[in-house]
C-alpha cells in the first residue's frame, strides 16, 4: 500500500508526492556567483580576506567572500591549499564555517577563475 497526496492535475496529468507536511527543501544546487579576475584585479597575493565556506567536494571547498565593495562570489580552495589542520576542524570544515584565505592566481589550464589558498 502506497499512500500519495495529489499536488496538481493539469492538461490530464496528476502530479503526486509520497512526502509528508511541507513540500519546501533547500535547492539540490546552490547557485553560485563565481568571482572572475576582473573582480581580483590589483589584489595583491599576501592581503587575506574572511570567508566563509559555502559548499564542499571531495577535492576542495567553495568560499564565499566579499574581496571590495559591491563585490560577492565564490571561489574554489583546492585541498591542497587548505592550511594544516583545516580537516579536522569541525568549526570551519563545514558549510557556514569561516575561513581566512587569500586570492592566488589559477593553476595554468585550471577551469576555476580565481583561485584561494590558506597557506602563508
Amino acid at each position: 500500500k502506497v499512500q500519495v497526496r495529489v499536488l496538481e492535475i493539469a492538461e490530464g496529468k496528476l502530479w503526486l508526492t509520497r512526502r509528508t507536511g511541507d513540500l519546501t527543501r533547500p535547492a539540490r544546487w546552490p547557485r553560485r556567483t563565481p568571482l572572475g579576475a576582473a573582480d581580483v584585479a590589483g589584489i595583491p597575493q599576501d592581503e587575506w580576506f574572511e570567508g566563509e565556506v559555502d559548499g564542499m567536494t571531495s577535492r576542495g571547498v567553495f568560499v564565499r567572500l566579499r574581496p571590495r565593495e559591491g563585490i560577492d562570489g565564490t571561489a574554489y580552495l583546492p585541498r591542497e591549499q587548505f592550511d594544516e589542520g583545516f580537516e579536522r576542524d569541525a568549526s570551519r570544515c563545514r558549510p557556514g564555517g569561516r575561513v581566512r584565505v587569500r586570492i592566488r592566481p589559477p593553476k595554468e589550464g585550471s577551469t576555476h577563475e580565481v583561485g584561494l589558498s590558506m597557506k602563508e
